[in-house]
């Protein structure tokens, strides 16, 4: 398959609409505080697409690496309604062509030879040992492999890319009538760890009425049936109509560059854990060869090691401070409420997600927060701010996206009242882990949304951590853990 040069129009939009990569890509002065390699990690584009080679060189990649998956698409994800709700989850089938995309190229042993040291592709984090961390990045040079998926959708029906000019021409006359929105996903898969991060973006876009002339000569291009929906927002001839961009035009060409941004210091800051775990599991092998490595005292553990990754348990962990609890949160019987019940006296802040509360919907995140705010400001002008607060993350969710649309409507509303600069990605990850105490078909939905929102962490209680929910929670790259919370010992903060 062929790699496509991007056009000119398509540059000057990726230039006006990206960030720039995170360190150490982007580092002056050549140093690197977050990976202790003498340069930053290779990053390989797994794509044919123009749009997303435009926008990450517009990122700071000047020459990414092009690796184009040989799958085929349609033959990945489900596009049949689901029984259960009757829609087609577009934000299922971009991971799972993302990932798709992702494996293929990992079972190209070139890939491997020339990038990484690594052993061929296993689903399962590797770990790193004594003698890995003691290779250099000179021994073996380190990639971060990039792939992406993504689809439009209007009017609840779902778009992939035209057949031919006659779809292009009628999939690009209807965005006449109504918005349309895109739905991407992009995965980040480490070469050296055999780590992955995924997360999934959202946009939406309003289009004046076009004359017959520009669609016929949108559909013509081969490089507006090479996008999802035919949909080519940078395009000289539809530029011009482009009402509205909801989410960053970035997000629309299919690479938004704050996410990527996101997975890649993720990527990086798993790398560092997995060097300070090497250590730890070293020192105290040496030291108390007979001991567990979970009661090292912790005098002894390496200068360098921080005080939060001394303790392997999630639920020991200082860092995971706000936690969503899924199950039969309301019931006083039920697990899921003494669990959610032991981590809020543990001084966690615990959202209840209740699955059993009502039918799931599409989901848009943006319109979530919109009305999430509207009920705050409600609360705010009758009770005052501090009951306004409270009120947005004390009710019981009937899916994790409205709790974290919630927490990211608080923190917003927080953010009016003391007029500081909002973070675009403030919201998104403040949820910080899952606690699932449910089935294995609530199980897998709330892990999809926990790759749409970027949470990586999830506690699997018994019962939840079946064969399938594991595997899947592995593909999404999350960290899992599997135990009982009423039982280990949970840190006080």
């Amino acid at each position: 398959m062929t790699s496509f040069i991007p056009r000119k129009a398509t540059q000057e939009a990726a230039l006006q609409s990206a960030i720039r990569l995170p360190p150490p890509w982007n580092d002056p002065q050549g140093s690197n505080a977050v990976c202790s390699a003498p340069r930053p990690p290779v990053l390989v584009l797994g794509s044919s697409s123009a749009s997303r080679r435009a926008i990450l060189e517009a990122m700071g990649e000047s020459q990414p690496t092009i690796l184009v998956p040989d799958i085929d698409e349609k033959a990945v994800g489900e596009r049949q309604p689901s029984a259960a709700n009757g829609f087609i989850s577009p934000h299922r089938l971009v991971l799972d062509v993302a990932i798709a995309k992702c494996d293929a190229l990992l079972n190209n042993p070139a890939l491997l030879q020339q990038f990484s040291s690594t052993k061929p592709h296993s689903k399962q984090p590797q770990k790193s040992t004594q003698a890995t961390e003691a290779a250099s990045d000179e021994d073996s040079v380190s990639a971060i492999l990039i792939t992406g998926d993504q689809v439009v959708t209007h009017e609840s029906v779902l778009r992939e890319k035209p057949s031919d000019a006659i779809e292009a021409a009628a999939f690009v006359r209807s965005y006449s009538s109504s918005a349309c929105a895109t739905v991407g996903a992009i995965i980040c898969h480490d070469l050296k760890t055999g780590q992955r991060f995924s997360g999934v973006h959202e946009a939406q876009v309003q289009i004046d009425r076009l004359p017959e002339t520009v669609i016929e000569a949108l559909a013509s291009d081969e490089d507006c049936r090479r996008c999802a929906g035919g949909l080519m927002v940078e395009h000289p001839l539809l530029a011009p109509y482009i009402k509205d961009v909801i989410g960053g035009v970035d997000s629309v060409m299919g690479l938004d560059s704050a996410l990527l941004s996101t997975l890649l210091s993720s990527t990086l800051a798993a790398r560092v854990e997995a060097r300070v775990e090497a250590r730890v599991e070293a020192h105290e092998e040496s030291s108390h060869p007979k001991a567990s490595h979970h009661q090292a005292p912790q005098d002894e553990m390496p200068d360098e090691m921080p005080q939060d990754e001394k303790k392997v348990s999630m639920l020991m962990s200082a860092r995971l401070k706000t936690w969503a609890v899924i199950g039969d949160v309301t019931n006083e019987k039920k697990p899921a409420f003494r669990v959610a019940n032991a981590l809020e006296k543990a001084g966690r802040e615990v959202l209840r997600v209740s699955p059993r509360r009502g039918s799931r919907s599409a989901f848009s995140f943006g319109e979530e927060v919109t009305q999430v705010m509207q009920k705050a400001h409600a609360a705010d002008d009758v009770h005052g701010a501090d009951h306004a607060h409270q009120s947005m993350i004390s009710d019981c969710f009937a899916s994790l996206p409205v709790a974290a649309a919630a927490v990211a409507a608080r923190v917003r509303l927080e953010t009016e009242r003391t007029e500081a600069q909002l973070d675009p990605l403030v919201g998104i990850n403040r949820i910080q882990a899952v606690n699932l105490v449910v089935g294995p078909a609530d199980g897998l939905v709330a892990l999809e949304d926990m790759a749409r929102l970027g949470i990586q962490f999830v506690f699997m209680q018994p019962g939840a951590d079946t064969p399938e929910v594991r595997a899947r929670a592995t593909q999404l790259g999350l960290h899992l853990e599997c135990g009982c919370a009423l039982v280990q010992p949970l840190a006080t903060m």
